[in-house]
C-alpha cells in the first residue's frame, strides 16, 4: 500500500510539473501574440493618419482601416484566448488540490490515531513492546517496524504538505493572472468602443465620397488603376504558366466541370459584368467580373480545382486569392475576411478557401468573384448555375 501511495504521489508531482511547463509555453505564446498585434496596431494607425493628412489614395485609406480593423478583432480573440487558457488551468489545478487534501485527510488520520495511542500509553508503551516480545531481537524488530512506519507516514504527510502548498502558491498565481486578463479585458472592452468608432469612420469615409464628386472622381480613377495592376498581375501569371505547360504538360480542371459550376457563395447578385456607371456623377468603371452581397463570414467556394497562385491584399480588392485552374482558366476571390488556403496549395472544387468580408470593400460585406481566361476577364454569369 505504501509502495502504491509513493506511486501515486510520483504521478501527481509529474502532471503538475508537465501542467505547468504546458501552460507557461502557451501563455508565453499568447503573449508574444498580444505584443506583435500591438505594436502592428500602433503602425496602421499611424499609416493611416498619415495617409488621411495627404488626402491622395481613398483606396489606401480604406485599406489601412481595414487593417486596423482587422487587427483589433485578432487582438480581441487573442484576449478571450488567453483568459481561456488560464481559466482551464485553474480548474485542472484545483481538482488536483482536491484529490491531494482527500490523501493528506487520510494520511493525517492514521498518523492521529497513533498520536493518541502513544499519548494514552506513554511510556509503558515501550515496557508493552518489550514484555510482549518472545525475544530481544524480535523486540529490536517491533522498534525498527515501528521507527520505519513513523517515518514513512511521516514522510508522506509531509509531501503531501508540501505539494498542497506549492498547488496553493499554483492556483494563488493563477487568479493573480485572471486578475490581471480582468485588467485587458478592460482594455478589450476599450478596444471594442475603438472597434465600433473606426467602422463608423469608414462608413462616414465612405459616404463622403459618394456626396462629393471630386472624392467620386478620385476613386473611379484608382479603381480603375488597381483594376490595370491586378491585370498586369494575372499577365504575368500567364505568361510564366505558358512556359511551365510547355515542359510539364496542362490539365484542364475548368473545362471539365463547365455546366456544373456553382455559384462561389450563396449571395444576392448585386453588381454584373461590364460597365457600371454611377447615375449621380456619370462616372464609369468596368466591372471586371460580378459582386454577390453575402454576410460576412459566410463560405467562400472554390469553382474548380486548381492551384493557389495568389494569396494576398491588393489595393481597391483587400484580401484576394486567385485560383490557376490550368489552360489559362483562372478565378479571383475578393474582398475576403479569412483566407483557409496557402500560396501554391492545389484546391478541390466545392472547397471553402475563404469568408465573405469587407476588406477593400466600399459596399460593405460581399464577394468580388472573376473568371479569367488568358489574362482577359470573361462574364462569369454564363458559367454558373443557379444555386443561390
Amino acid at each position: 500500500m505504501k509502495k502504491i501511495s509513493m506511486l501515486f504521489i510520483i504521478f501527481i508531482l509529474l502532471l503538475s510539473v508537465l501542467f505547468a511547463d504546458e501552460f507557461s509555453d502557451k501563455i508565453a505564446e499568447e503573449e508574444i501574440k498580444l505584443q506583435a498585434l500591438r505594436e502592428r496596431m500602433k503602425e496602421a494607425a499611424q499609416k493611416t493618419d498619415e495617409l488621411k493628412k495627404s488626402e491622395k489614395n481613398i483606396l489606401g485609406i480604406i485599406l489601412r482601416m481595414n487593417d486596423e480593423l482587422s487587427l483589433t478583432q485578432r487582438l480581441l480573440k487573442s484576449l478571450k484566448n488567453k483568459e481561456k487558457i488560464i481559466s482551464e488551468e485553474i480548474d485542472k489545478t484545483e481538482k488536483i488540490i482536491q484529490v491531494l487534501e482527500d490523501r493528506r485527510k487520510e494520511r493525517s488520520k492514521i498518523l492521529n490515531k497513533r498520536i493518541r495511542a502513544v499519548y494514552k500509553k506513554g511510556k509503558m508503551h515501550t515496557f508493552e513492546i518489550l514484555l510482549t516480545s518472545r525475544t530481544f531481537i524480535d523486540a529490536i524488530k517491533r522498534f525498527e517496524y515501528l521507527t520505519i512506519i513513523a517515518q514513512q507516514d511521516k514522510k508522506i504527510f509531509n509531501e503531501l504538505v508540501d505539494l498542497k502548498k506549492d498547488l496553493e502558491e499554483k492556483k494563488k498565481f493563477l487568479r493573480t493572472n485572471l486578475d490581471e486578463i480582468k485588467k485587458i479585458n478592460i482594455e478589450a472592452e476599450k478596444e471594442t468602443e475603438f472597434l465600433s468608432n473606426k467602422k463608423k469612420d469608414k462608413q462616414g469615409m465612405l459616404e463622403s465620397v459618394k456626396a462629393e464628386r471630386a472624392k467620386q472622381e478620385q476613386l473611379t480613377r484608382e479603381l480603375k488603376a488597381s483594376a490595370r495592376k491586378i491585370t498586369s498581375l494575372i499577365d504575368k501569371l500567364e505568361r510564366e504558366r505558358k512556359e511551365r505547360e510547355k515542359i510539364e504538360g496542362a490539365t484542364n480542371y475548368f473545362e471539365n466541370v463547365v455546366g456544373k459550376i456553382k455559384f462561389p457563395v450563396k449571395g444576392k447578385l448585386i453588381s454584373t459584368f461590364g460597365n457600371q456607371v454611377n447615375p449621380k456623377y456619370g462616372t464609369t468603371v468596368k466591372n471586371n467580373g460580378i459582386d454577390l452581397k453575402a454576410p460576412r463570414g459566410a463560405p467562400v467556394h472554390s469553382i474548380a480545382k486548381g492551384k493557389i497562385v495568389y494569396n494576398d491584399r491588393f489595393l481597391g480588392y483587400g484580401n484576394v486569392i486567385l485560383i490557376d485552374h490550368g489552360k489559362g482558366y483562372y478565378s479571383l476571390y475578393a474582398h475576403l475576411q479569412d483566407v483557409n488556403v496557402s500560396l501554391k496549395e492545389i484546391v478541390e472544387k466545392d472547397q471553402v478557401v475563404g469568408t465573405v468580408g469587407d476588406t477593400g470593400s466600399l459596399e460593405g460585406p460581399k464577394l468580388h468573384f472573376e473568371i479569367r481566361k488568358n489574362g482577359k476577364p470573361i462574364d462569369p454569369l454564363p458559367f454558373l448555375k443557379e444555386n443561390r
